[in-house]
């Protein structure tokens, strides 16, 4: 039983490791795009804005 929680133990050590490095990759990449002038976020397109933004209007009227 100790072999397989020592086991366990280096597996989840290996794991948070590997997720910390990815953490820290992504992080870099993010800021070397953003200082490229990359945006992020979700584009809202005209057709989108054009049929809800007058719905969105008059529901936050009627909330009012």
């Amino acid at each position: 039983m100790l072999l397989v929680t020592a086991i366990i133990w280096g597996l989840s050590f290996v794991a948070q490791s590997e997720r910390e490095n990815i953490k820290r990759r992504q992080a870099a990449e993010i800021a070397a795009a953003k200082a490229k002038g990359v945006k992020f976020g979700r584009v809202l397109s005209v057709l989108w804005v054009s049929a809800y933004f007058p719905n969105l209007l008059l529901a936050i009227k009627l909330a009012e």
